[in-house]
């Protein structure tokens, strides 16, 4: 038989066990009840996550009498990790990937080597051993298919799916290469943008694009339910612009904490598109933008002070948001107009405003820096008539269905 591999796994060998061990495998299972031991009668196996935690669990073995290594390679104790492979070569270990019991799905696993033992009386690894109430769905091993299968196919085209299989073209070769239908989130948003700009290859399809970009963020993609946002808002792609159905989908990514949906929602309460007008609404949402760091919010936190939105009088927050902007922005039209602006309320406001803005700036810090930043093309004021130069000039009819969990797919695989 063999044993599951995954995150940092510890294998012991079972005759070790039972020498150095007392009480044996229970003792072990003790020791491991945590880590999701398993066992395959020749090896014992232990999942961690930090090198931390393994280097103190061999302490404790090596504690009961087992030998880590010795002269370089592995004695009683090998350990192996699910990306990288063995820490210290071992001679009596063989690892690779097997098939999960009947199932067509593979995980990494290992076995001893079959010249030290009798095949009599232990097959060769005819199943995996897998921890008790270990299931394949949310496993590490089921992420680790997902991130090879993420990284082969972005160099393909994507050609069709079936019901059990999405069909890609190896631009090198020409030849159709199959994988197991995709739910992977990063793969359906990856292939939503090809589409839909027609990119890597791809033919220009911006309504199925849309309809990929819509399964990925229905199954949680944060940046594929912002670029639905964005390109209803937009009307771009030669989408028909629709943003009542925008502000749906930059609200659902803003709950979620995503900073970009955050500030466009906050656009849309300032200016009424596609929700009423609610100054207090755009001051919630682009105030939550600007606590991750993003630099567009501060650019409408400045709008919001400097136009007419309720605010008391206070020069030195507008400059506050001012100076932040124009720090952050990247360049463009955006950036420019913020330098304007901050330069305009130099010559008006009083010294001791400006002071205070400048020390108000020095002191901001975000509460929690995100990933997830504006590009220039997010800004309102890049919009211009709302259609990129590759744009169809006719917008194309398509709608919004928020559908969740697998349910996700279903018309795109059938």
């Amino acid at each position: 038989m063999a044993i599951l591999v995954e995150q940092l796994t510890v294998v012991v060998r079972r005759e070790a066990i039972e020498r150095c061990i007392f009480g044996g495998w229970e003792r072990f299972q003790a020791l491991t009840e945590d880590h999701a031991p398993c066992w395959d009668g020749c090896l014992a196996g232990a999942s961690f996550a930090t090198a931390l935690e393994v280097r103190r669990f061999i302490a404790i073995l090596e504690g009961y009498g087992l030998q880590f290594e010795d002269d370089g390679t592995c004695q009683d104790i090998a350990v192996l990790d699910q990306y990288e492979g063995l820490w210290v070569p071992c001679t009596w270990l063989v690892l690779g990937r097997l098939p999960l019991d009947a199932d067509e799905l593979t995980v990494k696993a290992v076995w001893l080597d079959p010249k030290l033992i009798s095949t009599k009386n232990h097959p060769i690894h005819p199943s995996v051993a897998v921890p008790v109430e270990w299931t394949y769905a949310g496993s590490f091993s089921e992420l680790d298919a997902q991130l090879t299968q993420r990284h082969a196919v972005v160099e393909l085209i994507f050609q069709r799916c079936e019901p059990l299989e999405d069909v890609y073209l190896d631009p090198d070769t020409g030849c159709e290469r199959r994988y197991p239908a995709s739910t992977d989130p990063e793969v359906l948003h990856h292939r939503g943008q090809c589409l839909l700009k027609g990119d890597a290859g791809h033919a220009l399809d911006p309504l199925h694009g849309m309809l990929w970009l819509e399964a990925a963020a229905n199954l949680g993609h944060l940046s594929a339910r912002h670029g639905l946002g964005l390109v209803y808002s937009l009307g771009l792609h030669g989408i028909a612009c629709d943003e009542v159905a925008a502000a749906h989908h930059y609200r659902i990514a803003a709950e979620a904490g995503f900073a970009a949906s955050q500030n466009n929602l906050a656009d849309m309460y300032q200016h009424g598109r596609g929700v009423a007008r609610s100054i207090p609404e755009a001051v919630y949402w682009a105030t939550r933008s600007a606590e991750q760091g993003e630099a567009f919010a501060y650019t409408t936190l400045a709008e919001l002070r400097a136009t007419d939105a309720g605010f008391a009088h206070d020069d030195a927050t507008l400059y506050q948001w001012l100076l932040l902007a124009v720090r952050n922005l990247p360049r463009g039209r955006t950036l420019k107009t913020m330098q304007e602006a901050a330069q305009a309320l130099e010559r008006r406001a009083h010294s001791t405003d400006l002071a205070r803005g400048r020390e108000l700036a020095e002191r901001w810090a975000p509460l929690k820096p995100t990933d997830h930043r504006m590009g220039e093309l997010d800004s309102r004021k890049d919009v211009g008539t709302g259609a990129d130069e590759t744009s169809p000039t006719t917008p194309t009819r398509t709608r919004s269905v928020v559908v969740r969990g697998d349910a996700a797919l279903s018309t795109l695989r059938h």
